[in-house]
């Protein structure tokens, strides 16, 4: 599988775009402490009413 990069300006793309659940791959330019769920996420899923990220400890949920 060849890897692509693809460079889009995401303010010109409406929110619903980004609905549902994303794996994180790759972390770039992670300031968070390594102990914060954001910096150990696995997953981040991604609703109209909310977030949740899953990190290796237990999921995080926000509003």
């Amino acid at each position: 599988m060849s890897n692509i990069l693809v460079d889009l300006n995401l303010q010109h793309l409406p929110d619903t775009s980004f609905t549902g659940s994303w794996r994180v791959e790759t972390r770039a330019l992670n300031r968070a402490p390594a102990a914060d769920p954001l910096a150990q996420a696995t997953q981040v899923h991604l609703q109209a009413d909310g977030l949740r990220v899953d990190a290796p400890d237990a999921p995080l949920h926000g509003a």
